[in-house]
């Protein structure tokens, strides 16, 4: 039977492509095998551009601190995680899978979160932090990924990657 008057856009469309954003992306999420999980809070409103700035900044202060002035010349030893934005209004929070950056004298679980804390709270004095070791990737991929049926919030999603610059650079 064929509905001329249909918008290609229906609800039924967007909650099956929320639906598989969702699944593809806590697949991806498990298989990225994050070791920790650290959830950050920026405070107040910021802009979409404002939140991926400071995780910019989040990203070359961790990496500063663990491999040295330059780390920048060795982007397969930087820190990697997937950054996805929970709550987009008042304060907020991202929940990252995170590995850690990987120096010549490995650091401890202990010294790495020191230095994710110490990098936060330099660049975002309002915002919280909290951190964990990663039990179950399976968890860790559903949990990030709830509110996912939300489009702002994959469009707001931020992979440490996007600020390593290309080593022919």
């Amino acid at each position: 039977m064929h509905c001329s008057n249909l918008d290609p856009i229906s609800s039924q469309t967007d909650a099956f492509n929320a639906t598989a954003i969702r699944s593809a992306y806590m697949m991806y999420l498990v298989r990225q095998d994050y070791r920790f999980f650290v959830t950050l809070t920026i405070g107040g409103s910021p802009a979409p551009m404002e939140a991926r700035r400071r995780l910019g900044l989040y990203s070359a202060k961790v990496d500063h601190a663990a491999l040295g002035r330059s780390y920048q010349r060795h982007p397969r030893f930087r820190a990697r995680y997937t950054a996805v934005p929970e709550r987009l209004v008042g304060h907020w929070h991202y929940h990252l899978g995170v590995t850690p950056p990987q120096p010549a004298n490995p650091i401890t679980r202990s010294e790495f979160e020191y230095i994710c804390w110490s990098a936060w709270s330099s660049i975002c004095s309002t915002g919280e932090f909290h951190f964990r070791a990663v039990d179950n990737q399976l968890e860790l991929g559903r949990y990030m990924t709830k509110k996912l049926h939300d489009k702002a919030v994959f469009e707001n999603i931020v992979h440490s990657t996007e600020f390593h610059r290309n080593p022919g650079n």
